[in-house]
């Protein structure tokens, strides 16, 4: 349990650095076009293995999911969360 509430505490600290610097993380290129506009950012260390993908504007921050990046990214990220 309490590895997962550091990763938890991990991602929280990604969201608010990218908060205030939301060009920190780099876009992506995916072939669907539902993904299209993702950026993404390595989630703080010690959970760097972790990917945050995210899309903003001028008035907000959306998380769209954290993954481990040895997984076959644009086919989960294709796919309903769970």
């Amino acid at each position: 349990m309490g590895n997962c509430v550091a990763l938890l505490e991990a991602v929280d600290q990604t969201l608010q650095n990218l908060a205030g610097q939301p060009g920190l993380g780099s876009r992506r290129t995916f072939a669907n076009p539902a993904l299209q506009g993702l950026r993404s950012c390595l989630v703080v260390r010690p959970f760097h293995r972790h990917v945050l993908f995210y899309r903003y504007d001028e008035k907000t921050l959306d998380a769209v999911r954290v993954m481990h990046s040895a997984r076959d990214l644009e086919r989960r990220l294709s796919e309903p969360p769970g």
